[in-house]
C-alpha cells in the first residue's frame, strides 16, 4: 500500500508504515511507498520520534522475523526543497539478532528496482538524495541518475546489473565495504552539478 501525508509539522510518537504482508514460508510481501511533505518553515522529519517505515514482510513461522521481501521507499520533502528534490530512504529492516534471511544470498525477491518501469515517471527519484540502510538492495533496471546516494554501514548494496548510475554530486565513499556493496558490473559516474563547464576553442 501507500501513504501520502502533508503536514505543517510532525511531532510525537507512533508508527507510520506501509509494510509488506507476512506469510507462511516464502512469498512475503514487499514494502509499499510513503511520501511525507512538511510545509512548515524549519520542519524536519527528525522532529517525529516515532517509526516511519516501508519494510518487507517476513515468514510468520520465523521467530526472528527476518525480512525476505523487497523494502519499499520512504520519501521526505521539506519546505526548503523543490518538488522532487527531497530524500528517499530504503531501509531493509532489522530484527532483534541483526540478521536478514537474505543477508548472505540476496535474490530476485529482496531487491528494490529503480527506475520504476511501470506506473511511474521514469525520472522519478533522479533529483533526490538516496539513503540505503541495513539490508536494502537497490537494483538498477536501466541506466539511472540520482542527486546523491549514501550506503550506511557495510550491509546495503547497489546492484548495478550492468548499467550506469550517474550521481550528480562530488565523489565520496559508498559504505564501509564498497568492494562488496557495489555488485554486478556496470559503473558509477560522479557528475556534480557545480562542476565547471569546459569549453574548447580551436
Amino acid at each position: 500500500g501507500s501513504i501520502y501525508l502533508t503536514a505543517h509539522q510532525l511531532f510525537g510518537t507512533g508508527t507510520i508504515n506501509a509494510n509488506g504482508g507476512n506469510f507462511l514460508n516464502n512469498y512475503q510481501g514487499g514494502g509499499g511507498r510513503i511520501a511525507l511533505y512538511l510545509t512548515g518553515k524549519g520542519a524536519a522529519p527528525v522532529d517525529f520520534d516515532g517509526i516511519i517505515g516501508a519494510y518487507a514482510g517476513y515468514g510468520i513461522n520465523d521467530t526472528m522475523r527476518r525480512p525476505t521481501g523487497s523494502c519499499g521507499t520512504v520519501y521526505y520533502q521539506t519546505a526548503s526543497q523543490r518538488q522532487g528534490w527531497g530524500e528517499v530512504i530504503l531501509d531493509g529492516g532489522l530484527n532483534s539478532t541483526g540478521t536478514s534471511s537474505n543477508s548472505g544470498n540476496p535474490g530476485m525477491e529482496d531487491r528494490t528496482e529503480y527506475p520504476v518501469t511501470k506506473v511511474a515517471d521514469l525520472k522519478e527519484g533522479s533529483t533526490a538524495v538516496w539513503r540505503l540502510r541495513r539490508f536494502a538492495r537497490l537494483y538498477l533496471t536501466s541506466d539511472a541518475t540520482v542527486e546523491n546516494i549514501f550506503l550506511e554501514g557495510s550491509v546495503p548494496q547497489i546492484d548495478l546489473n550492468g548499467h550506469t548510475l550517474t550521481v550528480r554530486s562530488r565523489q565520496h565513499a559508498l559504505g564501509t565495504n564498497e568492494a562488496a556493496q557495489i555488485v554486478h558490473g556496470g559503473e558509477i559516474i560522479w557528475l556534480p552539478r557545480d562542476m565547471a563547464t569546459m569549453i574548447m576553442l580551436r
